[in-house]
């Protein structure tokens, strides 16, 4: 017989070879012969089971409306983190806001196609994103920040990529939350990237 460990109560145990093979693959496998014991470890690989089917069930429930938000609110975070040091787009000369969120030029409602895209939003503060949206505070705010030039670029979004939302699958917004999350775990690291290299890396606007 060969000496094993219990998972649960932690005591020592011996099983023969053969029928620690036979229940290898179950979770009778890690404790010892006591009921308690086996009690509790098949309650609990019970537990895991059922968590597990749940989330599948979740995740198979969830339309693109549902991917689309999870894709948007890493996107928010990453822009929010980028700008972090930032003042308001809008308003730079205030220093007073309290809250600030991942402003939109061109609004989600009346241009999907551009509500992913790195250039069309920065951080601005809670009021005037929730109220204004990008009026000519948010333009003159581009253009003072990188320019005319730039400003001309994200004033012609919409119509370089008006057909992009047709990309806006299941399956390519499961990508797109891969590769958000993994450009979210770098910042943490301490990564830097520019607008460009965020839109390049995640592939929506190409």
């Amino acid at each position: 017989m060969k000496r094993y460990k219990c998972k649960i109560c932690k005591s020592f145990y011996y099983r023969e070879p053969a029928d620690q093979i036979r229940i290898s693959m179950t979770p009778l496998s890690k404790v010892c012969d006591d009921v308690e014991c086996k009690t509790k470890v098949a309650m609990s690989a019970l537990e895991n089971k059922r968590k597990e089917v749940f989330k599948e069930f979740k995740e198979n429930s969830k339309t693109a409306a549902d991917y689309k938000k999870e894709l948007q609110d890493l996107i928010n975070w990453i822009v929010k983190e980028i700008d972090k040091d930032l003042p308001c787009i809008s308003h730079p000369e205030h220093k007073s806001f309290l809250r600030f969120d991942a402003g939109h030029f061109w609004g989600v409602g009346a241009h999907g196609c551009l509500r992913f895209n790195f250039h069309n939003i920065h951080k601005q503060n809670s009021e005037a994103n929730q109220r204004y949206g990008g009026n000519a505070d948010f333009a003159n705010g581009l253009k003072t920040r990188f320019g005319t030039e730039y400003l001309t670029m994200v004033l012609g979004l919409p119509l370089k990529f008006k057909g992009t939302s047709k990309k806006f699958s299941i399956p390519n917004l499961k990508e797109w939350i891969r590769k958000a999350t993994y450009l979210k775990i770098q910042i943490k690291q301490g990564e830097i990237f520019t607008r460009d290299q965020l839109n390049e890396y995640l592939g929506i606007y190409e």
